[in-house]
């Protein structure tokens, strides 16, 4: 099976679920007070997504002109976003922050798109 169907499947699966979870601003706020708080999460996200970031870059940095392209920028963006995270935790807080008050609800609606276009992508094209 080609790597990008199977990258498209699991961050598809991944977006969906995360995305739905947005919706429930009122979990999301805790969780991000508690980040806030205990800056060991902040520093532990970080790794998460820098390393996940990495994965998605080495097995599927395909820059074609189709669906596949949407893994690569997704890959380097989790990678962009562990490096920010990592090296300017107190820039990131205040990002968080932002977020809480503002997007929790778009950004779910964002996820859960792109996460039905991958899932799309890769079980039914």
């Amino acid at each position: 099976m080609d790597v990008s169907l199977v990258l498209a499947r699991i961050l598809g699966i991944l977006f969906l679920i995360l995305g739905i979870s947005l919706f429930n601003r009122k979990t999301v706020a805790v969780l991000l007070d508690e980040m806030e708080r205990q800056r060991g999460f902040s520093w532990l996200g970080g790794l998460i997504a820098a390393v996940f970031g990495a994965v998605i870059v080495s097995l599927g940095g395909f820059w074609f002109s189709d669906w596949r392209i949407v893994i690569s920028v997704i890959g380097w963006l989790s990678l962009l976003k562990g490096f920010f995270i990592l090296v300017f935790p107190e820039s990131t807080v205040s990002l968080y922050r932002e977020f809480k008050a503002k997007c929790s609800t778009i950004g779910g609606i964002v996820m859960v798109v792109i996460g039905l276009f991958l899932c799309y992508a890769g079980f039914f094209a």
